[in-house]
C-alpha cells in the first residue's frame, strides 16, 4: 500500500464517517422533519430586497411577496444604483402605497440591506434577492419557529426555477440535497448559513450584533457565523419555499461559486478560532474541521483523477508515437482486461458510495417535498451522481489557489 492508497483510504473513512452521522440524523428525526411549530403571534415582519439591475426580476419578486399569506408584512425595495429601469418599475409600485422605495449609490448588497434596516418597521427582517419568488406559505412556515426565544435567524428551503440546461439540471438536485443538508445542520445546531432569498432575522439581534458585513464575499455566510458565535440559535424549515433563479452556463456558475467558496474560505479565516472548540458545540468541534477535510479530499481525488487520465492516455498512444502507426491506437485485441483489478479495493467503496449517494438522493427529494421521478428526471440525477462532484472539486481547487495567492476578491 503506497502513500496514494493511504491518502484514499483515510478519504473513504472519513466521507463513510460523515454519511452515516447525517443519515443517523435523518432517520432519528424523519418523522418531525417537516412539521414546523405553530404560530403563536402574527407580528409585522418587513421584506427587504436589494436590487441592483433587476428589471428582469423586480416586479415577478414584488408580486409574489405580497402574495405571501400572512396578515401583518411590508415590501421596502433598495436600489442600489441600477442603470436599468428598475426604479421605474418599484415607483410604479411605490405609488400605488404596495413598497417602499429607496435608491442608494452603488454599494453592494450588505449595504443596501443595511440601508433597508434602519429604515424598516417590523419586528422581524425577511431578506429577498430580487431574483428569487417566496411561496404564498412561506412565512406561515417560518414564523412558529421564533415562539423560542433563543431563535434569532430562520432560513428557508430553496428551490431552482429553470432546469434547460445540464448545469441547471445538476444544481436542481444540488438545492434539494442543500435543504435536506441544511435542515440536518440545524437539528445537528451547526447552520452556518444565512440564504440572501428568505433568511428572517429578529430585527433587534440583527441590529444589536452590528448587522451585515460590507467587507465580505458572502455576507449571508458571515452573518450567520457572527450569530453562532454569540450563542443565538438558527433555526430551518424545510417546506418554506423559496424558488430562485441559478446560472445556466459554465461561466456564470463559476463566478458564483468562485464568489461563495472564496467566501466561506475567508469566513473560515476570520472565525478560525471556532475551529476544534468545544465552546462553540458541533459547528466548530465537528463541522468545521470536517469541512476542512472534505475540502482537502476533494482536491486530493480531483488532481489524482486528472493525473491518472493524463497518465493512461500518454501510455495509450505511446506506442504508437514510437512506430509512428496511429493504428496501433485502435487495435484493441492487444487489451488485456485484469478484472481482478476491476473489482479490487477502490472498486468496492465506489459502488458502495454510489448507493449512498442515489439514497441520499431518495431522501433529499422526499424532504424537500418534490417526486422522485425517476425516469422522467433521470438525466438530472445521473449529471449530479458523475459530473457534480468534479465540478464541485474543481471550484474549490480554484477559489483555494485564489485565496492563497490573494487573487482580488469581488462581489
Amino acid at each position: 500500500m503506497d502513500l496514494i492508497d493511504i491518502g484514499y483510504f483515510i478519504s473513504f473513512y472519513i466521507m463513510l464517517y460523515c454519511s452515516f452521522i447525517w443519515l443517523y440524523v435523518y432517520l432519528r428525526n424523519r418523522e418531525t422533519i417537516k412539521t414546523n411549530p405553530v404560530i403563536k403571534r402574527s407580528p409585522l415582519v418587513s421584506f427587504i430586497v436589494p436590487a441592483y439591475n433587476e428589471e428582469a426580476n423586480i416586479e415577478n419578486c414584488i408580486k409574489s411577496i405580497m402574495n405571501v399569506r400572512y396578515p401583518k408584512k411590508d415590501i421596502t425595495v433598495v436600489d442600489d444604483g441600477s442603470t436599468d429601469n428598475t426604479e421605474k418599475i418599484c415607483k410604479k409600485y411605490q405609488r400605488k402605497g404596495l413598497i417602499k422605495f429607496i435608491k442608494q449609490n452603488h454599494g453592494g448588497k450588505a449595504a443596501a440591506m443595511n440601508n433597508g434596516i434602519m429604515h424598516v418597521r417590523g419586528t422581524f427582517i425577511a431578506s429577498m434577492d430580487a431574483d428569487s419568488y417566496p411561496d404564498p406559505d412561506y412565512l406561515n412556515n417560518t414564523m412558529g419557529y421564533f415562539n423560542n426565544p433563543i431563535v434569532s435567524v430562520v432560513t428557508p428551503s430553496l428551490k431552482v426555477i429553470q432546469t434547460d440546461s445540464i448545469l441547471r439540471k445538476i444544481q436542481w438536485v444540488e438545492y434539494l440535497f442543500s435543504i435536506f443538508l441544511r435542515k440536518l445542520f440545524s437539528i445537528f445546531d451547526c447552520q452556518y448559513v444565512a440564504p440572501g432569498p428568505g433568511s428572517i432575522y429578529r430585527k433587534d439581534k440583527l441590529r444589536k450584533i452590528g448587522s451585515f458585513a460590507t467587507d465580505n464575499l458572502t455576507e449571508d455566510m458571515e452573518i450567520a457565523f457572527r450569530f453562532y458565535e454569540k450563542g443565538h440559535k438558527i433555526e430551518n424549515s424545510t417546506n418554506a419555499y423559496v424558488y430562485t433563479h441559478t446560472p445556466r452556463n459554465f461561466g456564470s456558475l463559476y463566478k458564483q461559486r468562485i464568489r461563495w467558496y472564496r467566501g466561506y474560505l475567508q469566513n473560515t479565516k476570520k472565525y478560525s478560532h471556532m475551529i476544534l472548540s468545544i465552546r462553540h458545540g458541533n459547528l466548530g468541534f465537528f463541522l468545521l474541521p470536517v469541512n476542512l477535510a472534505w475540502i482537502g479530499i476533494m482536491s486530493f481525488m480531483f488532481i489524482n483523477l486528472v493525473y491518472n487520465t493524463i497518465l493512461s492516455i500518454y501510455n495509450f498512444i505511446k506506442p504508437a508515437w514510437i512506430v509512428n502507426d496511429i493504428g496501433t491506437l485502435i487495435n484493441f485485441e492487444q487489451i488485456e482486461i485484469n478484472w481482478f483489478y476491476i473489482f479490487d479495493f477502490y472498486s468496492f467503496f465506489f459502488v458502495l458510495f454510489f448507493v449512498l449517494g442515489l439514497l441520499t438522493i431518495k431522501f433529499a427529494v422526499s424532504t424537500s417535498g418534490e417526486k422522485l421521478e425517476v425516469w422522467k428526471r433521470k438525466t438530472f440525477y445521473l449529471y449530479f451522481i458523475v459530473l457534480y462532484p468534479l465540478i464541485l472539486s474543481f471550484f474549490w481547487i480554484m477559489s483555494t489557489i485564489k485565496e492563497l495567492i490573494g487573487d482580488k476578491r469581488i462581489w
